[in-house]
């Protein structure tokens, strides 16, 4: 939506919506938590597709999202549209993973990465 300074928009509908959360937790085969790890969640497709033409930067960022873990291993999503993605999992020291979800309520995950081989 846009509006000028002082303009009041009429007939407007806005449907608002708390959205999904994703959190987890990032362990190396041991069980020790994987500070660092890159965890991204690339939309694979949305259940709700924006209105058409509409073309929005917010709707992008929805899109595409990135984390770090933190000491713990530890990384949270929030605020993410119902819809399947593709989860992918990146570390300097460790078999990256990619795995599909379809997030529809919030979830919490708990992965293991495996060492690269030498």
């Amino acid at each position: 939506l846009r509006a000028q300074p002082g303009q009041i928009l009429t007939g407007t509908i806005l449907t608002l919506r708390r959205g999904v959360s994703l959190t987890g937790r990032i362990l190396d085969a041991t069980g020790n938590p994987v500070p660092d790890a890159e965890v991204r969640l690339v939309a694979w497709r949305l259940r709700e597709r924006p209105p058409a033409g509409l073309r929005s930067l917010g709707w992008q960022r929805e899109l595409h999202r990135t984390a770090k873990t933190d000491a713990n291993g530890q990384f949270v999503f929030e605020g993410l549209a119902e819809g399947k993605r593709m989860l992918i999992i990146r570390h300097a020291q460790f078999k990256g993973i990619e795995q599909q979800l379809d997030l529809t309520a919030a979830s919490s995950l708990n992965i293991q990465l495996q060492p690269k081989t030498q």
